[in-house]
């Protein structure tokens, strides 16, 4: 599982709390420890396929669809180091679902890490976040209102990283930013 607390000292730190987990979800130690979780019952492809469903389903009506970029996805498994580092580092700690292996865990990392969107789709997926987890378009919850709570309360304190208390007092609405530049 994963903390709910701000980390800094970089997104990719090869840290845990003291108590064994990851200080968020939104740090590399967090979002593979979630990964390792999702799902765990399901072969690799379902896992994916849910995922990408669910981001569909927030996104539906905006007149785009989300994209799988292969090359990045690609260089993700060729040059993902760090993140196989932390990978062993997490299971060696116990923090990784035992049902499911280190390669599938972070296959399915790199693969949510791959999804390529516009900002167009980001922006309804803000709105959806915004709306409590409902869809705009379709009117669909996609996600349930106490799992939106305690994302943006994560987001607020934790989504900008380094900066995220500054963010928090100068500008005072979740927020997370993305390695493109994309700010949600």
């Amino acid at each position: 599982s994963s903390g709910i607390n701000a980390e800094y000292g970089g997104f990719n730190k090869i840290t845990l709390s003291k108590n064994n987990k990851a200080h968020n979800p939104l740090i590399n130690t967090g979002a593979i420890s979630l990964a390792s979780q999702y799902q765990p019952d399901q072969p690799m492809a379902a896992r994916y396929k849910s995922a990408m469903s669910k981001y569909q389903a927030l996104v539906e009506g905006s007149g785009e669809m989300l994209h799988f970029n292969n090359t990045v996805y690609l260089s993700e498994l060729d040059s993902g180091h760090r993140n196989y580092a932390i990978g062993y580092y997490l299971q060696s700690k116990g923090c990784l679902n035992q049902k499911v292996n280190l390669k599938e865990t972070l296959e399915l990392y790199f693969q949510m890490c791959s999804i390529e969107t516009s900002v167009r789709n980001a922006s309804v997926l803000a709105a959806a976040l915004a709306n409590g987890g409902r869809n705009v378009f379709t009117d669909e919850q996609v996600i349930s209102e106490r799992s939106v709570q305690n994302m943006l309360s994560i987001m607020f304190s934790c989504g900008m990283y380094d900066y995220s208390g500054e963010w928090a007092f100068e500008v005072g609405i979740p927020a997370k930013s993305g390695v493109s530049g994309l700010i949600i």
